[in-house]
């Protein structure tokens, strides 16, 4: 059972639609609601970043997709909440795939503080819960690289 965060057109959904059998995918733009329901059933519109929203999503997911983890957050709050359901909703076990090169800050109206994330955060973060594992051997040339975070 897989959470895909941010789903939209995702060519993730599609090549992971034979592997799990459930895929739940949010995301909280209309335009990427209809063009993730051409991948998925599945689909729903919520703001990530919103508790009562977010909450709402099942808490026993095997994985976790989210590849901007806290680019679009409005503030440390919200996007510390955000990270606490996340690892809320992986069963133990369960893992949350994401990549550094989501880590880029977004401008917007409502930020008013820097949304760009450092890996270290990360590890503050997650312990004593979870672990972290870095895969810097599968960089690109920009040095990005994915990640996972495990539920223990």
């Amino acid at each position: 059972k897989i959470l895909h965060i941010g789903i939209g057109n995702s060519s993730i959904a599609k090549n992971l639609s034979d592997v799990f059998t459930w895929i739940d995918g949010i995301t909280n733009s209309q335009q990427e609601l209809e063009a993730g329901k051409q991948v998925n059933d599945r689909v729903f519109l919520i703001n990530k970043y919103n508790p009562e929203e977010f909450g709402k999503m099942d808490n026993d997911y095997d994985v976790i997709v989210d590849v901007s983890l806290k680019s679009y957050a409005c503030c440390n709050e919200h996007w510390l909440g955000f990270m606490k359901e996340v690892i809320n909703k992986l069963k133990v076990g369960g893992r949350l795939l994401s990549h550094t090169g989501g880590f880029g800050g977004h401008q917007s109206p409502f930020t008013t503080f820097d949304n760009s994330m450092k890996i270290e955060e990360l590890y503050k973060l997650i312990e004593p819960t979870c672990f972290l594992f870095e895969m810097k051997h599968l960089s690109d040339a920009n040095g990005y690289y994915p990640f996972i975070i495990e539920k223990t």
